[in-house]
């Protein structure tokens, strides 16, 4: 009994570990994104085109930063999911809104093994 009981703790430390790697993962790291269509991320709805996005944490809140020209365009929490392997290409998944608009649901970038969903208000 005690060995069951000190494997399911072992078991439990490990998943805690695996899902604080996660959600401190790629903090202060940033990527290019290009959007073909005009999106809504958040409460901003950004034309189309080239936007650097950073992923930072504020107090402790996981949070996207999408600029343009250096100027802030939209910022958004997140929320991040482990992937089971790094992703081949940058991924979005978008749905639409009741006034026909593309929202930004989430983004797993290229290289990463971390999917990023948006908290949309």
């Amino acid at each position: 009994m005690k060995l069951k009981i000190a494997t399911a703790l072992l078991l439990l430390t490990a998943v805690s570990a695996m899902a604080a790697d996660a959600s401190n993962a790629d903090i202060n790291k940033s990527w290019k994104l290009t959007l073909y269509h005009a999106t809504r991320v958040g409460s901003a709805l950004l034309p189309a085109g080239e936007y650097k996005v950073q992923h930072l944490k504020d107090g402790g809140q996981h949070v996207l930063v999408f600029k343009a020209d250096k100027k802030e365009m939209a910022r958004v929490g997140c929320t991040m999911e482990s992937l089971p392997k790094k992703t081949a290409m940058t991924t979005v998944l978008e749905n639409k809104n009741d006034a026909g608009e593309q929202v930004l649901i989430s983004i797993a970038f290229e290289g990463d093994t971390v999917q990023h969903d948006l908290v949309n208000p």
